[in-house]
């Protein structure tokens, strides 16, 4: 019964947190009266046997990490990382796994070597747990947390996973970021990017197609259709995708549209701001 009340509670303060259709008002309400809420939930969490206090940690961090509250997800994973388990038949590997994937989440380097630390020194005590697959995934968060923006990593071994995606993302901007567009061009293929109905991967292929073959050897955009359906759209891809057209049209870069969109990055998503740069090499 205590579980269920601790699992109800969690669901109560999931909502209040992270509900997706909240009015900024809402969410102010929710944002000021989280703390009530978790704190009954750790009020009785106190009552129950503290062999269920590492279950109900994870259970409340892979909610909230499901629902994109990583703030709160990761306190959560931290509590779970402390509490008592059965070593004999329990291993705390998923804990060390869902704090790195918070921290490159984030994008914060620092908190990656962190926790990156703790889990090799995890690994290294329950070397039973150590296999390709792990051995991969901490390589990559290695190389993750000090790599430079324009740093090309190896890919990793075996066959291709989730990771591979990661790392080959990361080498695409990468060669984007370090102006060898010919090469990151290379890496995407038509067909896929039409196929993937991706508005954003469409405005990359398109700018990366002008910058290697100039306007005179491109004969459309992939991204227009998508303009054309929401054309006031205020979203990075969107208006790139409407700068480009209006560069393919006449050779120019409208100044409104460069600074709508210089804009757009200081209000959002700053790590692709390194477009506009680009969109300068045009």
């Amino acid at each position: 019964m205590q579980t269920k009340i601790l699992t109800l509670i969690i669901s109560l303060f999931l909502s209040l947190v992270v509900h997706a259709e909240m009015t900024d008002e809402e969410a102010k309400w929710a944002k000021e009266n989280f703390p009530k809420y978790e704190g009954e939930f750790l009020a009785k969490l106190k009552a129950t046997e503290k062999r269920k206090h590492y279950y109900l940690y994870m259970l409340a961090g892979k909610s909230l990490y499901a629902h994109q509250a990583y703030e709160y997800a990761e306190q959560y994973f931290l509590r779970a990382l402390e509490a008592p388990i059965n070593e004999k038949s329990e291993n705390k590997a998923r804990v060390h796994m869902y704090l790195l994937m918070i921290s490159y989440k984030e994008k914060d380097q620092s908190k990656n070597s962190k926790y990156l630390k703790s889990a090799r020194a995890y690994y290294k005590t329950h070397s039973d747990l150590m296999d390709n697959d792990v051995k991969n995934i901490l390589n990559f968060y290695e190389f993750w947390a000090t790599a430079k923006q324009t740093e090309t990593m190896p890919l990793p071994e075996g066959p291709a996973t989730g990771l591979h995606l990661k790392a080959q993302q990361h080498n695409f901007y990468a060669l984007f970021k370090r102006g060898e567009y010919d090469k990151a061009l290379q890496m995407l293929d038509k067909n896929k990017v039409l196929r993937s109905d991706t508005v954003d991967t469409m405005v990359e292929y398109d700018l990366l197609q002008l910058l290697v073959k100039g306007r005179k050897g491109v004969d459309g955009l992939l991204c227009t259709p998508t303009l054309e359906k929401y054309p006031q759209s205020y979203d990075y891809a969107i208006i790139t995708c409407d700068l480009l057209r209006g560069y393919l049209k006449d050779g120019t870069l409208a100044k409104d549209k460069v600074a709508k969109l210089e804009k757009y990055f200081t209000e959002f998503d700053g790590d692709m701001s390194f477009i506009v740069k680009v969109l300068g090499k045009l």
